[in-house]
C-alpha cells in the first residue's frame, strides 16, 4: 500500500478533489479521519487508514507535514506553525502511528513549502523558548539581504528555521534521514517559472492558504 500527495490553492481558487481538513487552531491535537465526517475541532493533525479518503491541511507559511507509515497502512497530515513546532505536533502525530503498530524507522516524511528561516524573523522571547527545549541549532541571525525586498533586515533579529525544528524533532523520534524529504520552496519570496507565489500570511496578509493533502492508493 503507496501514498501520494498533492497540493492546490484554497481561497479564490477551488481544488478538484474533496479534501478532509481539521479547524486548525495551532494546537498538538491529532485525530483519526473517519469516512463521512468533515468535521474535527480544535485540531492540527489527521490520521488516516481509509484509501476512500484525502486529507490534508491548510498553511500560509506554517510548515505543513505529511508522513506515511506503511507496515500499518496510514498516512498522516499536520499542520506545524510555531506553536506545533514548539510543543510538539509532529511527536505526537508520530506516537499516534507508534501507539498503533508503526515502526518509526519505516515511516517516510515530506515537507510541503513553508517560510525560510532567511524570511521569519522572530521575537527574541520566541527565539529564547526554542533555544530553551534544544533548538539553539535552528536559529540564526538575520541574513545580509531580504531574499525578498532586497533590503537589509535588522540584525538584531533572530530568525527562525521552522523546517529544521520539526526535522530535528523526527529524527529525534527514529525516523531515518533519507526518509525525510525537505522542501526548497518558501512561500514568502519563491516565485514560480510562471510568475506565480504561494498564499503567505507574512508577505499578504492573505486568507488564502496552500492545502498539502496525502491518500493511500489501494495497491
Amino acid at each position: 500500500m503507496t501514498a501520494f500527495v498533492v497540493a492546490g490553492h484554497d481561497g479564490e481558487d477551488t481544488l478538484p478533489v474533496s479534501v478532509v481538513t481539521p479547524s486548525q487552531t495551532h494546537s498538538i491535537n491529532v485525530r483519526v479521519a473517519k469516512p463521512n465526517l468533515w468535521d474535527y475541532p480544535d485540531t492540527d493533525a489527521l490520521i488516516s487508514f481509509d484509501t476512500s479518503l484525502l486529507i490534508g491541511v491548510r498553511t500560509a507559511d506554517c510548515v505543513p507535514i505529511i508522513l506515511h507509515a506503511p507496515d500499518i497502512g496510514a498516512v498522516a497530515a499536520i499542520h506545524a506553525g510555531w506553536r506545533g513546532s514548539l510543543y510538539g505536533i509532529a511527536d505526537r502525530t508520530v506516537e499516534q502511528l507508534c501507539v498503533r503498530g508503526a515502526d518509526p524507522t519505516l515511516m517516510t516524511a515530506v515537507f510541503g513549502p513553508s517560510i525560510c528561516w532567511r524570511c521569519y524573523e522572530v521575537s527574541e522571547q520566541l527565539a529564547a523558548d526554542f533555544d530553551r527545549v534544544g533548538f539553539a541549532h535552528c536559529l540564526h541571525t538575520a541574513p545580509n539581504i531580504d531574499p525578498l525586498t532586497h533590503s537589509t533586515p535588522d540584525p538584531s533579529r533572530p530568525h527562525l528555521d521552522l523546517e529544521a525544528v520539526n526535522r530535528t524533532r523526527l529524527l529525534s523520534l527514529g525516523l531515518q534521514p533519507a526518509n525525510i524529504i525537505a522542501s526548497s520552496l518558501c512561500t514568502r519570496h519563491t516565485i514560480t517559472d510562471g510568475g506565480m507565489t504561494m498564499p503567505s500570511y507574512r508577505r499578504d496578509g492573505t486568507e488564502q492558504r496552500l492545502v498539502t493533502c496525502v491518500a493511500l492508493t489501494g495497491d
